[in-house]
């Protein structure tokens, strides 16, 4: 009996809660911070103050107290719902602000308070909509047939690539939204045509969507460049000029709201950065670490046997449909080649086509763009390429097997095998297992003073959930050690200290020379975090 149209929604309203569960008890294992993850917080709630290690006079050689941090990752009771800052700091840093404003939003409501369920919160509730869009994708993709459709959403919505997205405390989840609504809105115009309908919200979209991460221009470049020739090979001239009114329209709205961004993209040493790396950077290196990300992320580390069952399916589909033997009587075997081609592709093998490269050139241009290797820069392609590549394994497969009901049963049996595989091998990225121990053993030493060596402020950023532990702390320049213990030794409350000396330096030549100007006697190492090695004195 075939399910009908409500039940489908049930069934995917059941998946979604199950996938926003998984994402819940991840969320829960999480025990640390990527230094971005503390700048969202930060550059969301700091009263027009983005980088204080960096900016403020006073942050070297000056006693600090656990209020310091307060002021930088939490909302003030006079400062709630004050997104004129929010502006200023991303004015200051290097990103644009729609995630920032919806994070100070959030943060706002429960102010004078710290707890990563806030930003949490945001991406999951993303990555509901994330699962509905995916959903309407694919069931345009497979022509309403929404057990295919289903069978995308389990694959991508249990998969480590989303449920890292998830768990990460940036903006990729809201970008991964974004993307799968510009490429929903290009689907249903190119399926009704219904332009002055869709053409103000892939406007919205576009402003909505670079608004978000700069990232997203790439996207909306090559999924746009597609449409304009559709549009273009169907003399569609209005259409055409339509569209790109709304395209421009969108982008321009965007700089208005966040002027900005024209600094950021053009002149900005990220924007600068990414041209150079461009121009630059070893592309088919970057690529192949990428491929990495989705081979661990989405299939589980079995791309090397994907490659090679298709490598094998592809040479049986062509031995069972293109190639026949003849035995002729006298002259042994002929063999008889029957290939046929066609150039031409309907308008749904098109739009498809769009689809996926425009997902694959965002990669890849984005791997090449960016001066670190890092999964985040893709995740907004990875519920795309889920959806592709089950398009293909069905089309695969329906080549050997006839019956659809197989077909998806072994479809599943793929997918299952990966996901198992992914979890198994614990490919869920940016939990930071461990560091939660960590800051339990800083915590016993929180009556001691803490001296904080680095050469610049950077460090202090990824390890402040871990030196706000203690009820007060000092930052010392590496370079001006000596002298600045000579200052501060007077200052010294406690018969003890805790060191965090950043991992680049020698720790033997600092605890020497702490030892010599403050007379300790002994050192003890306790504990490592992100950026330093910790020590006791006495």
């Amino acid at each position: 009996m075939k399910l009908t149209k409500n039940k489908y929604t049930i069934i995917l309203v059941l998946l979604i809660v199950l996938q926003i569960t998984n994402i819940i008890f991840w969320g829960a294992q999480k025990e640390g911070y990527h230094i971005d993850e503390i700048f969202s917080y930060g550059l969301s709630n700091a009263y027009y103050d983005p980088f204080p290690f960096y900016q403020d006079e006073g942050y070297f050689m000056e006693w600090h107290d656990v209020e310091y941090f307060k002021d930088y990752v939490m909302v003030s009771d006079d400062h709630r719902f004050a997104y004129d800052s929010v502006w200023y700091n991303q004015s200051e840093d290097v990103h644009p602000p729609l995630f920032y404003a919806i994070l100070h939003t959030v943060c706002s409501i429960f102010p004078e308070t710290f707890s990563n369920w806030y930003a949490l919160f945001v991406n999951i509730a993303f990555s509901i909509l994330n699962i509905i869009l995916l959903y309407r994708i694919a069931c345009f993709v497979f022509k309403e047939k929404k057990e295919w459709a289903l069978l995308v959403c389990t694959a991508y919505g249990f998969s480590a690539g989303c449920v890292s997205n998830a768990v990460y405390i940036r903006m990729y989840v809201m970008v991964t939204f974004f993307v799968l609504l510009f490429t929903l809105l290009h689907a249903y115009v190119y399926e009704k045509e219904k332009y002055r309908l869709y053409f103000p919200l892939i406007a919205m979209t576009t402003m909505f969507g670079t608004l978000t991460h700069y990232y997203f221009y790439v996207f909306a470049f090559f999924l746009s460049a597609f449409f304009c020739l559709y549009l273009l090979f169907g003399k569609k001239w209005k259409v055409l000029c339509g569209y790109v009114i709304s395209m421009f329209g969108g982008i321009g709205a965007s700089i208005l709201v966040f002027p900005s961004a024209l600094e950021h993209v053009f002149s900005g040493y990220r924007g600068t950065e990414a041209v150079d790396n461009l121009a630059n950077g070893n592309l088919l290196g970057k690529i192949s670490e990428y491929v990495t990300y989705v081979n661990l992320e989405l299939l589980g580390g079995y791309l090397r046997y994907i490659v090679l069952v298709i490598v094998v399916a592809v040479v049986g589909f062509v031995i069972r449909n293109c190639i026949s033997f003849k035995k002729i009587k006298d002259e042994g075997i002929a063999v008889e080649y029957h290939l046929q081609g066609r150039l031409k592709l309907t308008k749904a093998e098109y739009v498809n086509v769009s689809f996926f490269i425009a997902a694959i050139a965002y990669a890849i241009l984005v791997a090449s763009m960016s001066s670190i290797s890092a999964n985040r820069y893709i995740f907004p392609a990875y519920p795309l390429i889920v959806l592709y590549l089950t398009w293909f394994a069905f089309f695969l497969v329906r080549c050997f097997i006839s019956k659809k009901r197989y077909i998806l049963a072994a479809v599943s049996i793929l997918w299952a095998l990966m996901l198992v595989a992914q979890y198994k091998n614990g490919y869920i990225d940016y939990l930071y297992k461990g560091y939660a121990a960590t800051q339990e053993t800083v915590a016993q030493y929180s009556d001691s003073d803490v001296l904080y060596v680095s050469q610049d402020a950077f460090p202090i950023y990824r390890d402040m959930m871990f030196v706000a532990k203690a009820e007060r702390f000092i930052p010392i320049r590496t370079s001006e050690l000596r002298s600045s213990l000579q200052e501060i030794v007077e200052d010294i409350k406690s018969s003890d200290v805790i060191i965090y000396i950043y991992k680049e330096h020698n720790d033997e030549d600092v605890l020497n020379i702490i030892c010599e100007e403050l007379g300790f006697e002994a050192f003890e190492f306790i504990a490592e975090t992100y950026q330093s090695r910790v020590y006791y004195g006495y």
